[in-house]
């Protein structure tokens, strides 16, 4: 048997492989866009539109949705505000 020969699976299980795959990198895409909300937001949004385009369904509207909801109440800029808030609390005082 040549070892480059490729298995051809049924088309009913292609689709349904393809289906799961798209929504699978879809979600993925919207998270890596919630990431690159506050380094580069055109980016984050094309990577969200991307997502949308790629699969439709129930699952991705709810992380589209998110993403615009984490955006409209700036979710990242407060998340590194208390960060950093949190960061000077822990560091120790220098007292001269």
């Amino acid at each position: 048997m040549n070892p480059r020969r490729r298995i051809k699976l049924p088309r009913e299980k292609r689709k349904k492989y393809r289906k799961s795959a798209s929504l699978y990198y879809a979600v993925y895409c919207i998270k890596i866009a919630n990431s690159l909300l506050l380094k580069n937001k055109k980016a984050a949004f094309q990577q969200v539109k991307g997502a949308w385009n790629m699969s439709r369904n129930l699952i991705t509207s709810f992380w589209v949705i998110r993403f615009y909801l984490m955006h409209l109440f700036r979710y990242k800029q407060l998340e590194n505000k208390l960060h950093y808030r949190e960061r000077e609390k822990m560091q120790p005082k220098i007292s001269s």
